[in-house]
C-alpha cells in the first residue's frame, strides 16, 4: 500500500479532464494553477472515503489499542483516532483474569437508573459503557480498585483515516483497491465541479461509474473468492 493523498488527487484530475495529455501532475497541495479544483478534490476524496467508512469496514482501518487502569479512576478517554470499536460485540480484554469486558446493555443512562452509586462503587470492572463529552470516552462499573490498578485492557478498534496532508496513505490495502477507489472519487469531483460552475448537478449514488467502481471495491477487499458452486460434491459420480 502505497498511493498518496497527492497521488489520488492526480489520479482523480486525470480521470476528469483537469491534467491532459503531457501536462504534469501537482507536486503539493500548494500549487497555484490547480488551486480551487485542488481543493474540490481533497473533498472528493474525504468526502468519498467517509461515505465508505460509514457503510462498511476498511480492512486496513483496524488497529489495536489499551488503556491502564488506576485506582478510584471511572473514565478513560479513547485513542484521538478511535471512531468505533472493530469486536462485535464491542469489548475490552483482561488477559490476567482472561476475561473480555463488554458493554453495559442500556448504557449509562440506564445504569444511573438502576446503581445509583455506579460512579463510585469500587471493585472489577465487569462492564463499560459510553461517556457523552466532546472527546470519546468510556466509563467503567464498577470503578476500578486497588486490585486492578496498573492492569491493561486491550481492544481493537478502527481508526480514523481521512488525508489531510500530501504524504498520507489512502486507506487501503494495495494500490489496485486505491486506483478503483480514486475512479469512485471521479464522479464525486465532477457533481461538485459542475456544482461550482453552476451546472446542473450530478447524483452521484445514481452514476453508473461511481456504481461499478463500488462494487469493484467492495470485492477486492474481500481476500475471499466468492462460491462458483454451492451444495455437496460427490467424488466419482
Amino acid at each position: 500500500m502505497s498511493t498518496t493523498f497527492l497521488q489520488a488527487v492526480n489520479t482523480v484530475f486525470r480521470s476528469c479532464g483537469i491534467l491532459r495529455g503531457d501536462t504534469d501532475p501537482i507536486t503539493s497541495f500548494s500549487n497555484q494553477q490547480h488551486a480551487a479544483t485542488i481543493q474540490l478534490a481533497m473533498l472528493a476524496i474525504q468526502f468519498t472515503l467517509a461515505e465508505i467508512s460509514g457503510k462498511q469496514q476498511l480492512p486496513a482501518e483496524r488497529v489495536s489499542g489499551s488503556l491502564t487502569l488506576s485506582t478510584g479512576v471511572r473514565t478513560y478517554a479513547l485513542p484521538s483516532d478511535f471512531m468505533e470499536f472493530w469486536n462485535e460485540p464491542a469489548n475490552f480484554y483482561d488477559s490476567v483474569q482472561d476475561v473480555e469486558i463488554f458493554a453495559f446493555n442500556g448504557g449509562e443512562p440506564l445504569l444511573e437508573r438502576t446503581v445509583y452509586d455506579y460512579k463510585t462503587e469500587t471493585g472489577y470492572p465487569n462492564w463499560f459503557y459510553m461517556v457523552d463529552g466532546p472527546v470519546k470516552t468510556v466509563g467503567f462499573y464498577q470503578v476500578p480498585n486497588s486490585d486492578v490498578n496498573g492492569r491493561v485492557l486491550t481492544f481493537d478498534y478502527n481508526k480514523n483515516t481521512t488525508p489531510y496532508v500530501e504524504t498520507d496513505l489512502l486507506p487501503f490495502q494495495d494500490d489496485t483497491q486505491a486506483l478503483i477507489f480514486c475512479k469512485m472519487c471521479g464522479p464525486q469531483f465532477d457533481a461538485m465541479y459542475s456544482k461550482q460552475a453552476k451546472e446542473p448537478s450530478l447524483d452521484v449514488m445514481a452514476d453508473p461509474n461511481y456504481i461499478n467502481a463500488r462494487a469493484s471495491l467492495l470485492r477486492l477487499m474481500n481476500p475471499l473468492k466468492p462460491a462458483k458452486r454451492y451444495g455437496r460434491i460427490y467424488n466419482g459420480c
